[in-house]
């Protein structure tokens, strides 16, 4: 499976990634079609750090907790771009209880918020992003879609697989 090619990173997995990667760009008949192939990752940032850089292998999860951060201030953003430049709304989530209309100002046009209670990315907000982001902002885009992410475990779920197939 892609998910077992992926443990370990190397020239052979790097080499059999692409060569995954170009199987389905032809099975979908992508390759000329860059406004249908999507990316998206999340990435976060700690509220209060000592503001040191931090070199670390790319493995490695929340360096920032180890160099000032305490994780409880901690916000993530998804973003999603397609191969054809389009850059879909933001989404960003807080560390909190309760969203304060004060956070949801001065961003991009169409961007969503929510919150967890560490600011950390959860399945319930991949499941709304997916379906009120994603599939809301390409539904003008012919289909097939490739939506290419990594092997987080919010990634993978009933509910995904469902509206995927919508």
């Amino acid at each position: 499976s892609v998910f077992s090619i992926l443990e370990k990173f190397d020239e052979a997995t790097r080499k059999q990634w692409f060569q995954f990667l170009k199987g389905e760009l032809t099975k979908l008949n992508l390759f000329d079609k860059p406004a249908q192939i999507f990316n998206c990752d999340e990435t976060g940032f700690a509220d209060k750090t000592k503001g040191e850089w931090v070199i670390v292998n790319s493995s490695v999860r929340h360096q920032f907790e180890l160099n000032g951060g305490t994780g409880k201030n901690y916000t993530t953003a998804l973003i999603a771009v397609s191969a054809a430049g389009q850059l879909l709304p933001p989404f960003i989530i807080y560390a909190g209880k309760h969203i304060m209309s004060s956070w949801c100002t001065g961003g991009p046009d169409g961007t969503h918020y929510a919150v967890t209670p560490k600011g950390w990315i959860d399945a319930e907000r991949y499941e709304y992003w997916f379906e009120q982001v994603f599939i809301a902002s390409t539904a003008h885009i012919n289909r097939p879609l490739l939506l290419i992410v990594d092997g987080h475990t919010v990634h993978i779920s009933l509910k995904l697989i469902e509206l995927m197939s919508k």
